[in-house]
């Protein structure tokens, strides 16, 4: 029995004791405030500074931290680009002066248009042996002269090697000639045809029969003298 008692009489003291140590400060804070709690519980002074802001969310903390990193970020990427060296501009040479001895050179240059060149007139002939109908010049050469373009007037000489006695000729597809004329030269070796009214072209050939008392053959066929 009076172990039992004991027992209950420490366990009271304990008690006590317990609420003897956690009465003191929470008394001594509703008195003097909490800066003299914590000097009553024996902890360190602290002080702690009047402020007229909310604290910070943790959300906001967080913006505030991204938004400073980025502003370094970009400060560092500006300051890079300062100290980087600028490219060499080219050089545009500019036209010489006159007073430096050098002749100035044109800005642009017009292109005169070039007129269309005209093709070489050219003669070419072709004879074959005919039957003649004048007794007196048995021996007739019929000579066909082609020409790659149009002339007007025409004037076309033909050359034989032997002495001609009489001679005709027409414009193949052309009825009638006006305003031509026919000759010999002073041998009468040279056939001599002029036409003023009328045009010699490629697809309406000279035709001309030439006529000899003895066989002969045509040379050549040239421009004849001028009208």
């Amino acid at each position: 029995m009076d172990r039992r008692k004991w027992s209950l009489i420490g366990a009271a003291w304990v008690l006590i004791l317990v609420a003897v140590g956690y009465g003191v400060p929470l008394i001594a804070t509703a008195v003097a405030g909490p800066k003299d709690a914590l000097t009553a519980r024996g902890g360190p002074e602290f002080i702690i500074p009047p402020t007229d802001h909310p604290p910070l969310t943790a959300m906001e903390a967080a913006r505030a931290v991204l938004s400073k990193g980025h502003s370094e970020k970009r400060q560092q990427t500006e300051t890079r680009r300062a100290a980087a060296p600028s490219p060499p501009q080219p050089q545009v040479p500019s036209p010489a002066s006159p007073k430096d001895g050098g002749q100035r050179t044109p800005l642009s240059q017009e292109v005169q248009p070039q007129s269309p060149a005209f093709p070489v007139q050219t003669l070419q002939f072709a004879q074959e042996a005919v039957p003649s109908d004048d007794e007196d010049a048995p021996y007739a050469v019929k000579v066909t002269i082609q020409t790659n373009v149009a002339m007007q007037p025409t004037s076309v000489l033909v050359n034989c090697d032997g002495e001609l006695t009489n001679g005709e000729y027409h414009l193949a597809g052309v009825g009638v000639l006006m305003g031509h004329y026919w000759g010999y030269t002073k041998d009468r070796h040279g056939y001599w045809i002029l036409l003023k009214e009328t045009s010699f072209r490629p697809e309406t050939p000279i035709v001309a029969t030439l006529k000899s008392k003895r066989p002969f053959r045509v040379l050549s066929v040239t421009k004849g003298p001028p009208a």
